[in-house]
């Protein structure tokens, strides 16, 4: 998956659904790494963006994503500011998702997952970013600075 569609963005700038995304996969990948569970790992920030519902379809998505890459992801820690290859071309299927353009979605996810687990993670991505939209976040577009993104996260500090 990596190396095609990096994008110098910063993660602050992100829609909240984005940010979701990527500070989940960021969290996900940390959680299994130190052998915690990453359901519980992920239960905070979930609830700050008022989601709940969203966390088991996530630890699903990143399950799939795991397996499907078949080798460590291009994901980047929690206080990197840019985003990793594999975190863009993430927001790139769910963003394809939200403008209701299935055929981009699929491409990207064909283009980079190995046979069936492509339509898998299609199918996931789907009901990852239904959840989201319903609980009112959205993948597209950016946001504008606030005191949190020129401050930082005070869950961080």
């Amino acid at each position: 998956m990596r190396g095609k569609y990096k994008e110098n963005q910063r993660v602050e700038l992100l829609s909240d659904g984005a940010r979701l995304l990527t500070e989940s996969m960021r969290e996900w990948a940390r959680s299994v790494r130190e052998q915690e569970c990453s359901c519980g790992a992920l239960r905070e920030l979930y609830g700050y963006y008022g989601v709940e519902a969203a966390l088991p379809i996530g630890n699903e998505l990143m399950c799939y994503v795991s397996v499907a890459t078949q080798q460590r992801l291009a994901l980047h820690g929690q206080n990197v500011e840019t985003l990793a290859d594999d975190e863009w071309l993430m927001i790139r299927i769910v963003r394809a998702v939200e403008r209701d353009d299935p055929e981009t979605a699929y491409r990207l996810c064909a283009d980079h997952f190995p046979g069936s687990l492509a339509t898998t993670l299609f199918r996931v991505m789907g009901a990852f970013v239904s959840v989201a939209v319903k609980h009112g976040l959205s993948f597209c577009g950016t946001r504008r600075p606030t005191l949190v993104t020129v401050l930082g996260d005070p869950r961080t500090r």
